[in-house]
Formats: structure tokens, sequence, C-alpha cells
């Protein structure tokens, strides 16, 4: 295998750090939606009773 030029291996950084942004958002948004949705469990219980 050859060896990386400096700029390939700043690219690959960079992309590698982009992804884990996404990876971050996506974690918080999922995060999000599950608290909401206990939340709503919650209420639904507390009406049905």
């Amino acid at each position: 295998m050859r060896r990386l030029t400096t700029y390939e291996k700043f690219s690959l950084e960079q992309k590698a750090k982009i992804e884990q942004k996404k990876t971050e958002q996506a974690n918080k948004v999922i995060t999000r939606l599950y608290q909401q949705h206990l939340v709503a469990n919650v209420f639904q219980a507390k009406k049905t009773k």
C-alpha cells in the first residue's frame, strides 16, 4: 500500500470529522424524539386511568 499524501490525509480527517458530527446530530435528534415519546406515553397513561 502506498503512503497517503498530506492532502489526502487531511481530506480523510475532514470527512471523518463531518461523519462524526452527523452521527452526533442524529443521536441528539433520536434522543429528543425518544424523550418526547416517553412523555406522550405518560400523558396517555394518565388520561386512560
